[in-house]
């Protein structure tokens, strides 16, 4: 992946939802915002600001009507009350479902494979995500793998805690700064 956005320009697209887990946006965001030939769409179903997990908000700067069609990398991080409402939603899944039909690279933090599983991208897959509800996975068509970060064909996930919940620096979709690559 890391490859492909270094060649040529790249649409990325990062999906927002109330009650994402932040550090699942902000530890990949930056990586992708750095990349010099990247144009980074922070996407919500309009542009009104979005409250994260710890309450503060971001603001959205593309909507579902005006996201490109065609996106090299559609990434959703996780959540938690946030992520269950995701799965629930039809404009979004139908949004992920089809941008990410066509996208080059499907990537996902955490609880967000559920989130991708549920709008059907995951059908067949290998994929984790954090290791309380990995075997969720399985109930949306993928097939639940306990590691920290999973790649299947155009398929990237991760997750970021260990089990006494302390942060892997590492669990990234792609590499960073902090892990050394």
């Amino acid at each position: 992946m890391l490859q492909l956005m270094l060649d040529r320009a790249c649409k990325l697209v990062c999906s927002l939802y109330p009650g994402l887990s932040a550090l699942d946006l902000v530890g990949p965001h930056p990586f992708f915002a750095e990349l010099s030939n990247s144009q980074v769409h922070l996407l919500w179903k309009d542009l009104n600001p979005v409250a994260c997990s710890l309450g503060y908000s971001i603001v959205p700067t593309t909507s579902i009507k005006d996201c490109p069609r065609d996106l090299d990398v559609l990434f959703v991080p996780g959540g938690t009350s946030g992520t269950i409402a995701m799965m629930n939603d039809d404009e979004i899944l139908s949004f992920l479902a089809d941008r990410g039909s066509r996208a080059r690279y499907v990537t996902s933090v955490c609880t967000g494979s559920l989130v991708l599983g549920v709008a059907g991208l995951w059908n067949g897959y290998d994929a984790t995500c954090h290791w309380r509800f990995r075997d969720l996975l399985a109930l949306v068509g993928a097939r639940p793998i306990e590691e920290r970060v999973v790649i299947d064909r155009n398929s990237h996930n991760g997750w970021w805690c260990d089990r006494q919940n302390r942060f892997w620096a590492g669990a990234r979709i792609a590499p960073s700064r902090s892990s050394g690559g």
